[in-house]
């Protein structure tokens, strides 16, 4: 398991002299361990890594760069598709950098659906590959507790909503409703919450996320004095 160390910034090579220049990427390899910072969507161990590495290795930018496309790509099950297009950069440094950092694999999250998480087998197989013999199975009881208490959200109004006694309206919130009626179950016909209703619009959510990927890109533009 592999700890990246270079960020958006490490990709950008300047081509003025006097600005900060990376070279190298170095990759840190780490034992694969139970996790414990996590909460699984379907219940299980979690998945994490030591406090220190066995080995690493030293890449180009652009090595790297071939790498985690691959990856990506893997992780949707489009192999045929990462090598094919990770053949295709070249060794120009400052070009293929430039490429890459407008590459919408290397920004957009929006392909990654519940199909892609591991299940609870699939976890489990994988700290056993990793000669973990003793799994600390509470783990997976407190993860359960913490789901549970994340399902008890959002008021319970049906049919009418009534400000005096929807939960949302009474604590001072806005409804929300993200899938469905989750969390809250009224509707925008019917809710009657002077806090407001808001409902999740994942358009807007890839509209905010795709402007903020262009101020960084923008931002990295810039010049930065050495």
């Amino acid at each position: 398991m592999d700890n990246c160390m270079a960020s958006f910034d490490e990709l950008k090579v300047s081509k003025d002299e006097k600005n900060v220049r990376f070279k190298d990427v170095t990759v840190y390899y780490f034992p694969r361990e139970q996790g414990f910072g996590c909460v699984p969507h379907e219940g299980g161990s979690t998945l994490g890594m030591s406090y220190g590495h066995t080995d690493f290795d030293t890449y180009s930018l652009v090595d790297h760069a071939k790498m985690r496309k691959r990856s990506y790509h893997m992780a949707l099950g489009d192999s045929i598709e990462a090598n094919q297009r990770s053949e295709t950069l070249t060794q120009n440094v400052s070009d293929e950098t430039n490429k890459l950092e407008e590459e919408d694999w290397y920004y957009s999250t929006k392909r990654f659906k519940p199909e892609h998480r591991l299940t609870p087998a699939q976890r489990r197989l994988l700290l056993r590959q990793s000669s973990l013999i003793n799994v600390d199975r509470n783990e997976a009881d407190d993860c359960k507790e913490i789901r549970d208490s994340r399902r008890k959200i959002g008021c319970n109004c049906k049919r009418m909503c009534d400000p005096d006694t929807c939960s949302c309206s009474v604590a001072g919130i806005e409804c929300f409703v993200e899938d469905g009626s989750f969390p809250c179950r009224c509707s925008k016909s019917i809710c009657r919450n002077p806090h407001g209703y808001i409902e999740y619009n994942a358009d807007k959510v890839q509209e905010h996320f795709t402007r903020t990927m262009e101020r960084m890109k923008n931002y990295g533009d810039t010049d930065v004095p050495a």
